[in-house]
Parts: C-alpha cells; sequence; structure tokens
C-alpha cells in the first residue's frame, strides 16, 4: 500500500517484487485507513 506520490523508485520496487500493489490520494489517511481494513 502506497501513497500515489511515492517516488518511482518505490513503485518500481514493487512492481518488481511482484507484489499486490495498492495506492491511495497523497496524504489522505482515511483512505489509508479503508485500504488497510481491506486487506485480508
Amino acid at each position: 500500500i502506497q501513497d500515489k506520490l511515492n517516488h518511482a523508485s518505490l513503485l518500481d520496487g514493487g512492481r518488481l517484487s511482484g507484489a499486490t500493489m495498492r495506492r491511495y490520494p497523497h496524504l489522505d489517511m482515511a483512505a489509508l485507513q479503508r485500504r488497510l481494513t481491506a486487506v485480508d
């Protein structure tokens, strides 16, 4: 789970790792909380 404005190197690292990528709007803690509670 990453902030939409994270540096490209962090996004690339996530993609290269094969992880399922989920992003949330920049500094939106409510959206982050929703993402975190949706994770099994």
